[in-house]
């Protein structure tokens, strides 16, 4: 019997391998087929729904029984919709105009098909679609805590017909939801309201976070707390202390209305959260207090204030830290410019950026950053592009060039027609990655949630016990009664709550600002884990277009000559190497006149050059034209045009697809880092070895078609942590097989799509300093969830024993959040990303 269930969470090649060990060791379990896209499982064998959610539910994934005859049933993960040809490229023109395989096709065959036979072959598929997320609703949540309201807004958007996936972020307060179109939002904000939460669609830029009104309620509050502190000292006002301390305490239960507010709001909706332990505690402290008032006994109403004051202190340090971690984002937000200079006739207007529209015209001065996506209509300028595509040049524009918002403009003035504005440029799609990126929740966080939901209820119980042990004990009830009021307001799930998403919020943004768009936190988690590196070669680790290595001369014609002989026709040709096979040759000596020269498009160039007929080309066109002679045999295995004086083969030019800047350095800093790496291509194995010769990369995997890719991707990743770096079409469904997939910024848009980790531009050196962010960010966790548990267990108990006083258990539990969210902000400060 086989059965297919639906999978929530799975993002990676690690999670397809974590879910397959979870059912397999499953009793009754005969086999295990799982995929990654659609995301889902399909098992054999007698086992029900319940066993196999328990079973992933504990790794973090949710799973669904999958409706029977739907399209998803169809495993696609049996066969990867590759065609076997794909691993064959399309032919690039040489400087001769003649056609030459690309680096990471195969060797040539014995059969030579048509040209447009060679065409429909060579055109790989595209990689199978994602299935289709719907609609992306964004929820600004207010009354977020902690963990606890993490857990209860989670499950309450989840619950709601038509939600796919949630993502709630404690630092942000924000949930993006992934619904089927049609959805209501409303139906959303319901459901967070029913749990005692408010929530109401984000605007499309972060708002900022006021930490003043927080900061002043906490400061009355506290100097409440010291005015009844004091009052005890000065014997004149002893008389009027007790009422005194009442009027302050009860101001300062003012102050911390929302608090109150929060825990009222839970309470009605059958929940409790950090809120409910500040509010319960406070009030019992305050009952006690007006009690003993009236009926004679000691008074608390000092330490009432002091709990709120420290509460309301140590939340507004906390908001201040927290709106600290999305500082990157923010100074992206702001490199755009709120204004543009629009061109109306002659005239110029500054206007604000919002009025600007499609097919205006725009003026930017020197020294200004671009405001749109658009055309130069007129002037020249050189643009430096760092911020969004990491190339550290100028790059010189002038009419009909295209320039992009987030850049900025040099010593000259350009006129731009206006294409793109706001979210749809390539700098608003980049914010928008980034900020996706900090919504994300990393799988430890999942987990963490469940434990901060679970301490608020045993905090309860334990504060209940402490208080009826303690009065049982002979201790009275008033001093019962303040050291369950400790217990309650010294515990933090607020600590545990923020301990993983400021890091990750933080690390976004680090990263964004060094070229690193990270799109899922879970790949911070990759990077961090990662035992071996997989590099694509064309376009990857080289620069992906062919250059001249050499002239290959037989016997009886020097190397010289015959380089001498092809420059004279190249100086006809205008293909990108023909100059630099003129080159070549003028730095030898004067390059000869060629006459009678005809391009032979895709095939070759052929001439009289000193009354010799030289002919230029690929294997293919020389054999029609009647040359005698193996290329092959010329070219000792790699990749060239051939060179024939009349129907006689006299040598070949031998092309090279040379290493990418800095490629060796970044393999040899990998291999320093205690990594394996491994070159895998489509390439012939002699191409490919001499390059991993030359960066050291031992592991060569050669002639391997895009299906094959995926399938050693796939192998390497259940061996251990795999990231897999690529920048083509061909490489997508091998990204999507890795735990993370990264791409070069430069790459195809099924690339990126599929990559979890973008490096701006081609910058390649990245790659580093993102493995490095991810141990960073993992280091940082660690020690966050570290002091956090930590912090509970010990300070817990120590209440609950009389050791902590309910003022001081308020100060520490503040100062907690507040030490999880300053050791999450050391990442922005952080050495170990920076280039070396």
């Amino acid at each position: 019997m086989s059965t297919a269930y639906k999978l929530t969470g799975l993002r990676c090649g690690g999670c397809v391998a974590t879910v397959t060990e979870a059912l397999e060791a499953l009793e009754g379990v005969e086999g295990v087929q799982v995929t990654l896209e659609p995301p889902r499982a399909e098992v054999d064998g007698a086992i029900d729904l319940a066993t196999v959610r328990a079973a992933l539910e504990s790794h973090g994934f949710e799973v669904e029984l999958e409706p029977a005859g739907s399209e998803e049933n169809v495993a696609p993960g049996r066969a990867l919709p590759v065609a076997a040809a794909a691993g064959r490229a399309l032919p690039v023109a040489t400087s001769a105009g003649a056609a030459v395989p690309r680096p990471d096709s195969p060797p040539e065959t014995s059969v030579q098909p048509s040209v447009g036979a060679e065409l429909a072959s060579a055109s790989p598929e595209a990689p199978a679609p994602r299935a289709t997320e719907g609609d992306e609703r964004v929820l600004a949540l207010h009354g977020l805590t902690c963990g606890s309201c993490v857990a209860a807004v989670d499950a309450a958007l989840r619950a709601v017909p038509g939600v796919r996936e949630v993502a709630v972020s404690l630092p942000r307060e924000q949930a993006r939801v992934q619904v089927d179109p049609g959805v209501d939002t409303a139906a959303l904000c319901a459901a967070v309201a029913a749990k005692g939460y408010r929530a109401e669609l984000a605007a499309e830029a972060p708002g900022e976070t006021t930490h003043a009104t927080g900061g002043v309620r906490a400061g009355i509050a506290l100097a409440c707390a010291a005015v009844v502190m004091g009052s005890m000292w000065i014997p004149a006002a002893h008389a009027i202390a007790p009422w005194l301390g009442a009027s302050l305490a009860t101001l300062a239960l003012g102050c911390a209305w929302p608090v109150f507010l929060a825990a009222l709001q839970r309470t009605r909706a059958l929940s409790a959260s950090m809120d409910s332990l500040v509010a319960l505690g406070t009030l019992a402290a305050y009952g006690l207090s007006w009690h003993n008032l009236l009926r004679g006994g000691a008074l608390h109403f000092g330490v009432v204030c002091m709990i709120l004051g420290f509460v309301l202190f140590g939340r507004a340090l906390e908001s201040r830290a927290r709106a600290q971690t999305g500082g990157a984002l923010r100074g992206l937000l702001g490199r755009v410019p709120p204004h543009a200079h629009r061109l109306r006739g002659d005239q110029v207007e500054r206007v604000p950026l919002s009025e600007v529209q499609r097919g205006e015209r725009v003026r930017v001065l020197p020294g200004e950053v671009l405001p749109v996506d658009g055309r130069v209509r007129s002037g020249t300028s050189e643009v430096d592009t760092s911020a969004l595509t990491g190339e550290s040049l100028p790059q010189a524009v002038g009419p009909g060039d295209e320039v992009h918002a987030g850049t900025l403009n040099g010593a000259g003035s350009l006129d731009v027609d206006v294409e793109r504005l706001g979210a749809d440029t390539r700098w608003g799609q980049v914010l928008a990655l980034v900020e996706r990126g900090q919504g994300t929740r990393a799988r430890v966080e999942r987990e963490v949630d469940v434990w901060a939901a679970r301490l608020v209820p045993l905090v309860l119980l334990v504060a209940v016990g402490a208080t009826f042990g303690w009065a049982l004990a002979g201790a009275g009830l008033g001093p019962a009664l303040l050291i369950g009021v400790a217990v309650l307001v010294v515990a933090c799930p607020c600590a545990l709550g923020l301990a993983t998403p400021t890091a990750v919020v933080v690390a976004v943004g680090r990263g964004a600002t060094e070229g690193i768009l990270v799109r899922d936190a879970t790949a911070l988690e990759g990077l961090a884990q990662a035992q071996r590196v997989v590099f694509d070669k064309t376009g990857t680790l080289t620069a992906g277009a062919f250059g001249l290595e050499e002239a290959v001369a037989l016997q009886d014609v020097q190397p010289e000559v015959l380089l001498a002989q092809v420059a004279a026709l190249e100086q006809h040709s205008e293909h990108p190497l023909a100059q630099a096979v003129v080159s070549a040759a003028a730095a030898q000596g004067p390059v000869p006149q060629a006459s009678e020269v005809q391009v032979h498009v895709g095939g070759g160039i052929e001439g009289l050059v000193d009354g010799v007929h030289v002919r230029v080309g690929s294997p293919r066109w020389l054999r029609e034209a009647g040359v005698v002679g193996e290329l092959g045999d010329v070219l000792g295995g790699g990749v060239g045009v051939g060179v024939a004086h009349g129907a006689r083969l006299v040598g070949a030019l031998r092309l090279r697809d040379a290493p990418r800047a800095g490629a060796a350095e970044v393999v040899r800093s990998l291999r320093d880092a205690g990594l394996e790496v491994t070159l895998l291509t489509g390439d012939r194995v002699a191409v490919a070895e001499r390059l991993g010769a030359e960066l050291g990369i031992s592991d060569v995997r050669a002639e391997v078609t895009p299906a094959g890719k995926a399938e050693v991707v796939a192998s390497l990743e259940r061996a251990a942590p795999t990231v897999m770096v690529g920048d083509g079409i061909n490489d997508a469904a091998a990204l999507g097989m890795a735990r993370v997939g990264v791409a070069l910024g430069g790459g195809t848009d099924a690339a990126k799509q599929q990559a979890q980790v973008v490096l701006l531009g081609d910058d390649l050196q990245a790659l580093p300093r993102a493995l490095r962010l991810g141990r960073a960010t993992l280091r940082t966790i660690r020690v966050n969830l570290i002091w956090a548990f930590a912090y509970n267990l010990v300070a817990i108990p120590l209440a609950a024993a009389g050791a902590i006083s309910a003022s001081w258990g308020a100060a520490a539990m503040a100062l907690s959040s507040v030490a999880v969210v300053s050791n999450s902000l050391r990442l922005r400060r952080s050495q170990d990303t920076k280039a070396s």
